[in-house]
Formats: C-alpha cells, sequence, structure tokens
C-alpha cells in the first residue's frame, strides 16, 4: 500500500503535466462565517471576549488546466489573528486550512472561465491563553515555564464553490496565451470530522464542540498561461 501510495504521487502529477493545457494561480482574501457559538459560549463564561461570526480570510490557490477543461489543484487559507481580553488574561486565536480539489470548466473563453470545484482537506486551530502577568525575564521563564497553555483542534473538511475569473492577455505566442485573471469564489465548507481540543497531546475533556463549517467568499487576483 505504501509502495502504490508512493508511485501515485509520482505518477499522477506526471500524467497531470503530460495533458496538461495551462494553468492559473492566485492570491485571495475575503469573508468566512463560522459557526462558533458552543466556543463563544466557553469563552463569555469564563470572561473572555467572543469571536465574530464574519472573519477576514488571506491566502490563495494554482490549479492545472488538463484536456482544456478540468482543473486539478489546491487552495491554502488562514484566517486573521484573533486578541480576545480576559480578566487578568487574554486568548489569542489562530486558524487555517486547506484542500485539494477538482473542478470543471462548463465556461471557457479567451476573456471568461466558470468552474465549479470540490476539494478535500483539513483545518486546524490554536488558541493561546496568557496571563496578564506572565514572566517576561529568559532565567525566571526556565524556572517556572507554566506560564501559556495551548489549546488545538484539528478536523477533516471539505468544500464546494463556484469560481469565476476574468482573463486579460498580456501576451501570446501561437496557440498559448498569458495575462492577469481577476476573479471570485463563493461557496461553503463542511467539516468531515470535528476534531477534540487537545493540551499538550492530551485529550480535553468538556471541551466544546469547533468546526470550520460555513459560507465564504473571496476576490482573487493572479496570473494565467492557457493553449487556448
Amino acid at each position: 500500500m505504501k509502495w502504490f501510495a508512493f508511485l501515485l504521487l509520482i505518477i499522477f502529477p506526471t500524467f497531470v503535466l503530460a495533458v496538461s493545457s495551462g494553468g492559473l494561480g492566485a492570491f485571495s482574501t475575503g469573508l468566512k462565517a463560522l459557526d462558533m457559538d458552543s466556543l463563544n459560549t466557553s469563552l463569555s463564561e469564563h470572561g473572555y471576549e467572543t469571536l465574530t461570526t464574519n472573519q477576514f480570510t488571506l491566502g490563495g490557490g494554482g490549479y492545472a488546466l488538463v484536456w482544456k477543461r478540468f482543473l486539478f489543484g489546491g487552495e491554502g487559507y488562514s484566517i486573521l489573528p484573533n486578541t480576545l481580553d480576559g480578566e487578568e488574561k487574554t486568548a489569542k486565536i489562530t486558524m487555517g486550512y486547506g484542500f485539494g480539489s477538482f473542478g470543471v470548466a462548463p465556461v471557457i473563453t479567451k476573456h471568461f472561465l466558470i468552474a465549479p470545484i470540490i476539494g478535500f482537506g483539513g483545518y486546524g486551530i490554536l488558541m493561546r491563553l496568557i496571563p496578564d502577568d506572565i514572566e517576561r525575564d529568559f532565567g525566571g521563564i526556565l524556572d517556572d515555564p507554566a506560564r501559556i497553555s495551548e489549546l488545538t483542534t484539528s478536523g477533516f473538511m471539505t468544500t464546494f464553490q463556484c469560481k469565476a475569473y476574468f482573463l486579460f492577455p498580456f501576451t501570446s505566442y501561437e496557440d498559448r496565451e498569458s495575462g492577469l485573471t481577476v476573479g471570485a469564489s463563493a461557496g461553503y465548507n463542511w467539516a468531515l470530522r470535528k476534531g477534540d481540543w487537545s493540551l499538550a497531546d492530551f485529550e480535553g475533556h468538556n471541551a466544546p464542540e469547533t468546526s470550520k463549517d460555513g459560507f465564504f467568499i473571496h476576490v482573487e487576483v493572479g496570473g494565467y498561461g492557457f493553449n487556448m
């Protein structure tokens, strides 16, 4: 099985490159809605501020265009860090997610592309709890390191989205064109498996259920090169 997986990792990218009609890549920013009700309840009960539903995202992705119709690639995003003040303590929360994905472009012309995309991947959340009177002397930290608690959770996820790009060709050579792409994407993420919270590899008890379920919308800017 390991040899099969290893060969697949070698053969599949080679096959995609062999039949590729080009590709595109883009930087992305946007908004993602998060279902954090359970976590917000726990934060509020213990004296912290709560997370807002809509969060800003930064990231990007890239796709190979295969047989002038199919898209293979992946995307990754981080959610801008959140700092939540509490009573003599602070919670800093960072989140990210990524996935490999596949799509079909039913509409692709010289200046426009539309493609529904489905992807599978995972997400992770890190919550760092910091007391206000934290020791800042290096020697003091070595003597008593139990100052900051880090809670983590992760899980598998899937995504469905629709992308639409405007294509602005800058250069062309024979049947190949390249240029700027500007577009947008919108969709929904589902958690296939919602992870448990853990502290230093020890599973936490009575922890709130947390996932990255929610709608999102992105604005994307990048480049492309296609064999038209």
